[in-house]
């Protein structure tokens, strides 16, 4: 539990500190002339994506960690608010325990579509299904886009959750990491 309070902690810090530093910043960083921008977060997207998760378990049991992989799929319901849902499987500490995670998340973008690099924060649901037992966390993360095209960006963030896998006592804890390359139409 402490792990957690520990990586909830640093997320506070970033997402305080860094995030405006890195919009503020972004002013030097855009491509275009007004209405030649890149593409905006309305709309669908889809991509595939990369994770490292890891479960933090209570009371003495040791910790799960591993990899993943999946599709996402977005739809951006207003300028700066993107609705996306996650699809991953992989395995843990490289054995035979698989893992399936599916994520329902509300994702808030910081900059507009004239800029290469947006920050964003997002929270919202994962369910997991470990060995055969039932999971569901509450997660809050933040990322970064980078557009490489118009169309192709490269995405990478971060998420902490809270939450309790079915037959064990106590609150557990989601770290995960993603990488991801992402189409916006």
């Amino acid at each position: 539990m402490c792990t957690i309070s520990r990586s909830l902690s640093t997320l506070a810090v970033v997402a305080l500190v860094g995030l405006p530093t890195l919009v503020s910043a972004q002013d030097n960083h855009r491509v275009g002339h007004p209405g030649e921008g890149l593409s905006h977060n309305m709309g669908l997207s889809i991509g595939l994506v990369g994770s490292g998760v890891a479960l933090d378990l209570p009371a003495g049991a040791p910790n799960l960690n591993g990899g993943m992989g999946g599709v996402t799929v977005g739809y951006g319901i207003r300028k700066n608010i993107t609705h996306v849902a996650r699809l991953q499987f992989g395995r843990l500490d490289g054995s035979r325990t698989d893992i399936l995670q599916l994520d329902g998340e509300t994702r808030y973008v910081f900059n507009d579509e004239n800029v290469r690099l947006r920050p964003f924060v997002d929270g919202g649901l994962s369910y997991l299904r470990v060995s055969g037992e039932n999971a569901g966390f509450v997660k809050a993360g933040l990322g970064l886009s980078y557009f490489l095209t118009p169309r192709y960006a490269l995405e990478a963030s971060g998420a902490v959750g809270l939450g309790k896998i079915a037959n064990v006592d106590g609150t557990s804890g989601l770290r995960t990491g993603r990488l991801g390359f992402v189409w916006h139409r």
